[in-house]
C-alpha cells in the first residue's frame, strides 16, 4: 500500500480571488504561533504563519504554511517535585520551595495531595 500524498492547501486572495499556492510562492513575511495549552500528551502545537502579496492585484494575503507538533521538553511541577523527593527523602520543603520557584505552602500543600494519591 503506498502513502498517500498530502495536499497543499491554496490560498485564494480575498479582494480578487487569486489562488496562491504557498508551496511556489515566496511569502513577504514568516512567523509561528505556539498554542497556549498543550494536547493531552504534552505536545505543543505550533503553526507557521505568512503572508504573500497576490501577483495579481498586489493584495497581501495570510495563510497558514503548515502545523507540526513539538515533544514537552520540559517535565511538570510535579513530576520535578516526585523526584526530588524520591532521590533525596530528607530534603527540606525550603529546599524543595526554593528549587522549583514556588512557594512553601503551595509545596506542602501538594506533598499531602500526592501522598493521598499514593504517588509518594
Amino acid at each position: 500500500m503506498s502513502k498517500s500524498k498530502r495536499k497543499t492547501k491554496q490560498i485564494k486572495c480575498k479582494n480578487c480571488g487569486t489562488i496562491i499556492d504557498p508551496k511556489e510562492t515566496t511569502p513577504s513575511k514568516q512567523w509561528t504561533l505556539a498554542s497556549p495549552m498543550p494536547d493531552k500528551d504534552g505536545n505543543i502545537t505550533i503553526t507557521a504563519m505568512a503572508t504573500w502579496n497576490c501577483p495579481s492585484c498586489g493584495n497581501t494575503v495570510r495563510g497558514t504554511m503548515g502545523k507540526y507538533k513539538e515533544t514537552g521538553k520540559t517535565k511538570s511541577k510535579q513530576a520535578m517535585l516526585i523526584e526530588l523527593i524520591q532521590e533525596n527523602p530528607q530534603i527540606k520543603v525550603s529546599d524543595i520551595a526554593a528549587q522549583l520557584g514556588m512557594k512553601e505552602e503551595v509545596v506542602e500543600k501538594a506533598i499531602k495531595i500526592l501522598k493521598k494519591q499514593g504517588k509518594l
